[in-house]
């Protein structure tokens, strides 16, 4: 017995079954209302189950297109991280060669007055 679901695109190949009659007959109604309760609870579960499958495919489809969302964001702010970075090396540097430049006019300052002996009067 070949059933063929539309929505999933598979077929499932079930083994048929020799319906034997059973040695009693259904004895009154009652009996078959409370199968065709148990079959229709049966398809309503079924059919709970391929929504709730569905609902987790829209859920997946919605976290990926968030992921890649993410993943674009990440990679700007790299980009944007790396400039900060070497800008502020950039001003590092510069600041450094400011304050050695500084300190080594000051010395300078110091040799030449030590030369001519203006810091020697100071100092005796």
């Amino acid at each position: 017995m070949q059933y063929q679901i539309n929505h999933f695109n598979m077929t499932l190949n079930l083994p048929t079954r020799e319906i034997r009659p059973r040695s009693h007959t259904i004895g009154n109604d009652s009996d078959v209302k409370h199968l065709q309760k148990q079959v229709a609870i049966t398809v309503d579960i079924m059919h709970k189950n391929i929504q709730l499958g569905l609902n987790r495919a829209e859920n997946l489809d919605d976290l990926e297109r968030r992921s890649c969302i993410m993943e674009e964001k990440t990679k700007r702010m790299a980009r944007i991280t790396r400039a900060v970075r070497e800008k502020h090396c950039w001003e590092n540097t510069k600041t450094w060669i400011i304050v050695i430049s500084v300190v080594m006019i000051i010395i300078g300052i110091i040799m030449i007055l030590m030369i001519f002996g203006i810091i020697n009067k100071f100092i005796d």
